[in-house]
């Protein structure tokens, strides 16, 4: 991600990272004064990730971009995945050769369909992981 910032020019700064850890455990105790700092190290971008989406969708026509699309199904076919993606007013196929699903493997498993479905385990795991993020992710393909 930092790569790409740098690539589009998009401003990134330090994330504040001083001070002391204050949390809700999952028992419901909230912890403080814990010394942890859990975003040292990490960057933001003032103004928010769009900032990287603006500077990605900038070059594509706009007729071929489609904000709030919802990927439905992938579909492995020979060496292809086939993306179902619902626009507006109409399902489009999209084929290519490597997908990226960039949500956590929790609201994947029950939102999208897999064919072939992923082995039983497989798709308990990705029910299984937690995520801070609950119903937020954001996707960007091209």
């Amino acid at each position: 991600m930092a790569n790409l910032a740098r690539e589009l020019k998009v401003e990134v700064c330090e994330q504040y990272a001083d001070g002391n850890l204050i949390f809700e455990d999952n028992n419901g105790a909230v912890q403080r004064n814990i010394q942890y700092p859990t975003m040292a190290g990490a960057l933001r971008i003032p103004g928010g990730i769009e900032r990287l989406t603006e500077e990605l969708a900038r070059d594509i026509p706009a007729h071929k971009l489609h904000l709030h699309a919802k990927l439905t199904q992938l579909v492995r076919e020979h060496d292809k995945i086939c993306a179902s993606v619902a626009l507006a007013d109409q399902v489009v196929t999209v084929r290519a050769s490597t997908r990226v699903l960039a949500l956590p493997p929790r609201l994947a498993a029950p939102s999208i369909i897999f064919d072939p479905e992923p082995a039983t385990d497989a798709l308990n795991a990705m029910r299984a992981i937690p995520t801070w993020m609950a119903g937020h992710a954001k996707v960007i393909t091209v």
